[in-house]
């Protein structure tokens, strides 16, 4: 696979075998119920990487419920991009990746509440007033979360950077329209990002941009890259707050934000994390000095970023219930 370029090491360190190896630990330590679930699509890539490799020195297993499914789901007989991308766009229109992507999509929707604060179970144990004085103390809100819940809770636009549900609209991205329809109409969720980090956090966002050129039916999406700068830029930001946030899967999101800072030339600009536990706030500190591959001048740069830390529990404590 190596040899094949079919695994590729990114400057920070991670392959998608580290993934792999990620999945086996946390199922040996805990159980597979603790895997990230947006974890598990990288399996469907090696199945056919390995298909792609036509090795006679390794046969899949035969009573493996998992690879069954792949299997079923088989590959799209229509082909978008190069012979280069094939093992890539076989792992995104396979049907058990759709089925995947569809079976949590619905699950996070729940049967509107995703964009109905007023259905929400427990609504009544938020102090809402408070969450909004909390929210209005921000001159912008990002989210990565595909739900209004926010959007519900402020009178001004949210930015959803890996995509949100859209209410009563059929949408195209990658020539895949993923909807379903409820009982209050119709919702599109086509462009929300979700799965591993190779496939689906860094590869469709290019492949899907690229086809988009001559083509009218595909949604212009602008890359999380090109977002996070012009977001940065046109309002003119120093300190960003991450809240509920695992950087695990989500690297990208502070390269970005880095690039963005030097981009601007920012000066002293910040970065608060909120953590949850003490390993969250360890993981954040390794992977942001993991990230730091870029040029020398960039390197220094971003050492000088401050970086503090705030426990979740204290602003939940004080704001939310």
């Amino acid at each position: 696979m190596w040899e094949e370029k079919l695994i590729n090491q990114l400057t920070f360190g991670l392959s998608q075998i580290d993934i792999v190896k990620q999945i086996c630990k946390i199922g040996r330590m805990k159980g597979i119920e603790y895997v990230n679930i947006e974890h598990w699509t990288i399996l469907i890539y090696f199945y056919f990487a390995i298909n792609h490799l036509s090795c006679t020195c390794y046969k899949f297993p035969s009573n493996n419920s998992f690879i069954i499914a792949v299997k079923m789901g088989n590959r799209s007989r229509i082909s978008l991009t190069n012979e280069e991308n094939q093992v890539i766009e076989n792992t995104i229109l396979n049907g058990f990746t759709t089925y995947y992507r569809m079976l949590f999509s619905t699950a996070i929707f729940a049967n509107g509440k995703a964009i109905n604060i007023a259905t929400l179970n427990n609504i009544n144990n938020l102090n809402i007033d408070n969450i909004k004085s909390l929210l209005e103390k921000f001159n912008l809100l990002i989210s990565l979360n595909f739900d209004h819940i926010i959007d519900s809770l402020v009178s001004r636009e949210v930015e959803h950077l890996h995509g949100k549900f859209v209410y009563n609209k059929k949408e195209y991205v990658f020539a895949q329209s993923l909807g379903m329809r409820y009982s209050d109409g119709y919702v599109s969720f086509s462009d929300i990002l979700m799965g591993d980090y190779f496939v689906f956090k860094s590869m469709l966002p290019i492949i899907s941009k690229s086809s988009q050129q001559g083509n009218h039916f595909n949604k212009r999406i602008p890359h999380f890259s090109q977002r996070t700068d012009e977001i940065i830029h046109e309002n003119n930001i120093r300190t960003v707050v991450i809240f509920g946030m695992n950087i695990e899967n989500d690297q990208h999101v502070l390269r970005n934000l880095i690039l963005a800072f030097y981009n601007l030339k920012q000066n002293n600009p910040q970065i608060i994390y909120c953590y949850f536990n003490e390993q969250e706030k360890e993981d954040f500190s390794n992977e942001f000095n993991a990230v730091l591959t870029f040029s020398n001048e960039v390197n220094e740069y971003a050492n000088k970023i401050e970086v503090s830390y705030i426990r979740s529990q204290e602003i939940l404590e004080r704001y939310f219930v």
